[in-house]
């Protein structure tokens, strides 16, 4: 369960949003933090991401090899008995340089021990997607200068595909860091359950990551955590835990 948004900014950079939905059952997943790493000449290097407690991966990372990752839910209909978690799958490529080598690393792994994901790498001019859904690994390039977004849920990916025109709307015709933060702070009154900054009895928008890269510096990331109970964005909690 996440929305993920694509921007484009000067000089070749990007600005990747992550929000991420969670079940109220799981343990908050910590800022982001520092962790060293080697790369494939065997250069030391510190990336940055936030760590999932409950299975010790993450869902999104950057480096200063400038590549962003992040991974989030599908859910299509597939049954799958996982015996790893997806959250791995970052970590064991953050080393790699090139957007489309990481995508493509998924080829070459049994990829029935995982649950079905969308595995996005954002860098060096490119986007690559590869979507996993049980079945098939397809793998999609789509173009760095225009905007895009992903959304998944829980209870079926196509419920929340509404979230999709309102991201045109919002941020397609002025994709601006502003314009990405309204979508991603959006909420239908009458439909938190579908909405971007999403709360249900069972699930909720815990946390929003942006990640920021411009020219030749090193992308940026900051999170946003959203408590438990906070009335403006987790209206559903807030009624349960009165």
């Amino acid at each position: 369960m996440c929305t993920v948004s694509i921007i484009p900014l000067p000089d070749h950079g990007y600005r990747v949003v992550h929000s991420r939905d969670e079940q109220r059952s799981r343990a908050p997943g910590t800022g982001p933090q520092e962790h060293r790493c080697v790369d494939a000449d065997g250069s030391g290097f510190t990336a940055h991401w936030p760590v999932d407690p409950d299975a010790g991966g993450t869902w999104v990372a950057c480096s200063p090899l400038g590549i962003t990752h992040g991974i989030m839910n599908v859910n299509v209909g597939a049954k799958v008995s996982p015996t790893k978690s997806r959250g791995g799958l970052i970590p064991q490529r953050i080393h790699l340089r090139d957007a489309k080598a990481i995508i493509e690393s998924l080829r070459s792994i049994d990829l029935s021990c995982y649950a079905t994901f969308r595995y996005i790498a954002v860098g060096n001019g490119e986007t690559w997607v590869a979507k996993w859904d049980g079945t098939d690994l397809r793998i999609t390039e789509h173009p760095i200068n225009v905007p895009i977004c992903f959304a998944s849920s829980g209870l079926g990916d196509d419920l929340v595909e509404c979230r999709l025109p309102l991201f045109a709307q919002t941020v397609g015709a002025d994709p601006t860091p502003d314009a990405q933060d309204r979508f991603h702070n959006h909420r239908w009154p009458d439909r938190p359950e579908f909405s971007v900054m999403m709360s249900r009895e069972d699930a909720r928008t815990v946390s929003v990551v942006a990640v920021e890269s411009v020219g030749t510096q090193s992308p940026m990331m900051t999170q946003r955590t959203i408590d438990l109970g906070d009335s403006a964005c987790d209206p559903i909690g807030a009624a349960m835990l009165q």
